[in-house]
């Protein structure tokens, strides 16, 4: 199955004979049968026809709509599954105290984790590289998260947590713009606008990454906007950003590392918007999802067996279905390099 993102600016998007065809000025750009399309991501001006969302929903596959600068406006989704025991099972334990403090806390050990071993794996590889300091700073925040007392208000459990995160984030970011080998501006994390071509890499990394994650956990019955650890704010998918959390490391951030370390980006697919942010030309987008495609289903060797990242993500929606359906611990993925 197929990831179809769609760039090309005044672009319309039709149906044909049992496949979608991408057009643009008499010229088409591309044909596929609909039955191998999986998700469609759509960018900026592109025109999408009555049948061609018809045969899309009817098929199964969601639609994204985004900005140019890789901001998600919206989706269309076909008619989500019916496991409502599911649905309920979740409500329940959001209003659990005890299992959104666990679950939170879980969530952002893996986090802290993954930066740690993504820290060491490139000072192992490049000694003459010094990240000691921010190894030393994720091991403290790793070792105070752990004694968090699980016993208080959750608003100030979780307050706690995330201000070790923070701070783990922090000294992590800091080794990181050591680790890229292109001098691109960055200096820390920075989300909108985004200043620097490397930031501009990472926020679009992990737009699509929550765009995935949260299709996903919709396609398996869950509201993906009742999280436990972000809070529920209007409109926003709390619960596909829980999940995203432990795959920021593992996918965005090797991603955007081995990227430009490989120099597969450079400053001149960048441009400056009238926000003042930083992002991909149009033919940088189009060099983006290629290589984005080519990496998540390459995937990571997983206890000596190489899994696409688009099969751990599912692994991951099930392992919370268990933990949420068993009153059990929610496992999070852990990278091992």
């Amino acid at each position: 199955m197929a990831v179809v993102y769609v760039v090309e600016q005044g672009a319309v998007v039709r149906k044909e004979s049992g496949r979608i065809l991408v057009e643009k000025s008499g010229e088409k750009l591309l044909s596929v049968p609909i039955i191998h399309v999986d998700r469609m991501l759509i960018f900026g001006n592109v025109h999408l026809t009555a049948p061609a969302v018809a045969a899309l929903m009817e098929a199964g596959v969601d639609v994204a709509f985004l900005s140019m600068r890789g901001r998600l406006r919206g989706m269309l989704s076909s008619l989500s599954s019916r496991n409502v025991f599911l649905r309920m099972a979740q409500y329940d334990r959001w209003r659990d105290t005890a299992f959104r403090i666990r679950t939170a806390k879980a969530i952002l050990k893996a986090k802290i984790f993954n930066q740690r071993q993504l820290l060491q794996r490139y000072a192992r590889n490049h000694p003459e590289l010094d990240l000691s300091k921010a190894m030393d700073e994720v091991n403290e925040a790793l070792e105070q998260i752990e004694g968090i007392d699980e016993d208080g208000e959750i608003r100030t459990v979780i307050g706690k947590l995330m201000g070790i995160e923070g701070r783990a984030s922090g000294a992590y970011f800091g080794g990181f713009g050591r680790m890229l080998r292109a001098e691109m501006g960055f200096e820390t994390r920075q989300r909108r606008p985004a200043p620097d071509p490397i930031n501009s890499l990472l926020s679009l990394g992990y737009t699509m990454l929550t765009n995935e994650i949260a299709s996903l956990l919709e396609a398996h019955s869950f509201d993906p906007l009742f999280g436990f650890l972000h809070s529920i704010r209007y409109g926003r998918k709390s619960l596909a950003l829980d999940l995203v959390e432990e795959f920021r490391q593992p996918v965005v951030d090797r991603f955007v590392l081995k990227t430009v370390n490989l120099r597969i980006f450079k400053e001149e697919d960048f441009r400056r918007h009238s926000d003042g942010g930083i992002y991909l030309t149009e033919d940088g987008l189009r060099r983006f999802f290629d290589r984005y495609e080519e990496y998540i289903e390459e995937g990571i060797s997983v206890k000596g067996r190489k899994k696409s990242f688009r099969k751990l993500f599912d692994d991951q929606v099930l392992e919370l279905e268990r933990a949420i359906m068993d009153n059990a611990t929610y496992r999070p993925f852990r990278i091992q390099l």
